[in-house]
């Protein structure tokens, strides 16, 4: 007789059961793999819309204290209407009396914050742009101007600007 023979094998049950146990690990395996990947997917949108809206905010600032002008106007650059305030516009003169304007318009359903140079009835011809701002909205006021970004509707921090026509630019970003 053989040794083979004499050994003993694995019964069904116990197959049943170490085939269950390593689909349960696998399954939580590949569950854990696919939230790891997700969330650092979603981090890193969160990251992206942050930094744009960490960098508009230095321009609106930037901008807000060289123009003569800040303002929401009625009818956005595309002649809709801008009663949400999705668009913010500025002009400034420069020594020889030429005005410059230029605008900030918001496209929610892009997500995305796009500066145009423009000059009244003409053209606009855009500029940079900023991805990720899932809110914009601008608002006149007697005196000033408020500014609302949100990158991710997070964490808020407020910062007031004031510039040289004691005119206050509020803005508020949020990630």
């Amino acid at each position: 007789m053989s040794r083979v023979e004499a050994q003993r094998g694995f019964s069904l049950i116990e197959v049943m059961v170490a085939t269950a146990i390593a689909l349960v690990v696998g399954w939580q395996l590949l569950a854990l793999a696919h939230f790891s990947i997700f969330g650092a997917a979603h981090l890193d949108e969160r990251l992206r819309g942050q930094s744009a809206a960490d960098r508009l905010e230095e321009r609106l600032s930037s901008d807000a204290a060289t123009a003569w002008s800040i303002f929401v106007p009625a009818r956005d650059l595309n002649g809709a209407d801008d009663a949400d305030g999705h668009e913010l516009d500025f002009v400034t003169e420069d020594a020889s009396h030429r005005s410059y304007w230029w605008a900030y318009a918001y496209d929610a359903a892009a997500r995305r914050i796009t500066k145009y140079a423009y000059s009244p009835g003409g053209r606009p011809a855009a500029g940079e742009t900023y991805e990720g701002i899932t809110v914009f909205r601008a608002r006149t006021h007697a005196r000033y101007v408020r500014v609302r970004i949100d990158a991710d509707r997070r964490h808020p921090t407020h910062v007031d600007h004031q510039s040289v026509a004691a005119r206050i630019a509020a803005v508020t970003v949020t990630a």
